[in-house]
């Protein structure tokens, strides 16, 4: 008795070519990808023997390979050089983790490596494509907002027009629950490279009837009733709060990031604070000058907003 011979054909899947026949390139991690890559828990004990910031942020990276994961870091040297010319290269730095706390996220742990470096203002930040590790100056807010920006909408809603600006730039914005269904305000408008994320953010902000308040490092888009009740607090600080400058008291710290003068977005505040009453002679300031605790979010002035306590976060 013959028995049928059972052939197992295997199908391997053939990678896709190019026109010049190589395989074409893996696209760039997004904003959020890295954001999520980020907020993993990690075991700290591979970092508590000293060792290099080269080593460590290597070991980072193999730490995430071994999960089938990529974490592209890049550094600015150029900004690093120009700020502290005599420096020793930021790679030769010697970093080493407490024993506590065992666990932490890759945020966290790439913080406390960084806070190591001799010149006291090293901060990441998240691109399209890789982290980039650079200076607090170049990482600060103001610097962020005034960078130029090209994308377009047509009827997008507010809320969906954010997350959009969050995966092009990383800068994430607070959309308070109390705008109600101004949120989803369809928006038309199209910036092609000539206008600053500052800019866009405060006229998306008014195409929906709604204004848009930077306190510290918090971007919150709200109702221009709760906005001035925020700038006022802001200006007379009935809760106390250290001024900006306090956090960063600290020997061999890097002076406050400078001020974007000039900016097209210090321009678009501008005509917003104006709004605001004030005595004859008095100047009304800008959300720049608030001061902004650079690289990081939540910690400062209203740091309580980052928590989600007043809406969504679009972006994280």
């Amino acid at each position: 008795m013959h028995r049928a011979a059972a052939v197992l054909l295997l199908v391997l899947p053939i990678p896709a070519l190019s026109q010049d026949g190589s395989e074409p390139s893996k696209p760039d991690v997004t904003i959020r990808e890295l954001a999520t890559l980020l907020a993993e828990t990690l075991d700290t004990k591979p970092f508590q023997k000293e060792q290099t910031l080269k080593e460590a942020l290597e070991k980072l990276q193999t730490i995430y390979r071994d999960k089938d994961k990529e974490l592209p870091i890049q550094i600015n040297r150029n900004a690093f050089k120009e700020e502290n010319p005599d420096a020793a290269d930021l790679d030769d730095t010697p970093v080493k983790l407490p024993a506590f706390p065992r666990r932490m996220s890759g945020s966290q742990l790439l913080r406390a490596l960084l806070a190591q470096a001799p010149t006291n203002n090293a901060a990441y930040l998240l691109n399209l494509g890789h982290v980039m590790i650079t200076t607090e100056e170049n990482a600060s807010l103001p610097n962020l907002l005034g960078r130029l920006i090209e994308v377009s909408f047509t009827r997008r809603p507010l809320e969906l027009a954010l997350k959009d600006l969050y995966d092009q730039t990383g800068v994430a914005v607070i959309l308070d629950a109390r705008a109600g269904n101004r949120a989803k305000t369809p928006v038309t408008a199209k910036f092609t490279g000539e206008v600053t994320l500052g800019s866009a953010l405060v006229l998306v902000s008014e195409l929906a009837g709604l204004k848009l308040v930077i306190a510290n490092e918090a971007i919150l888009i709200t109702t221009p009733a709760i906005a001035d009740q925020i700038m006022r607090e802001m200006k007379d600080n009935p809760y106390g709060l250290p001024p900006w400058n306090d956090y960063r008291n600290r020997p061999g710290s890097a002076p406050p990031p400078k001020r974007v003068e000039g900016a097209q977005f210090d321009n678009a505040w501008g005509q917003f604070a104006a709004e605001l009453p004030r005595s004859p002679g008095e100047r009304t300031q800008g959300p720049t000058s608030q001061g902004l605790a650079p690289g990081k979010f939540g910690g400062g002035q209203f740091g309580a907003i980052g928590g989600g306590q007043f809406g969504t976060r679009y972006g994280l």
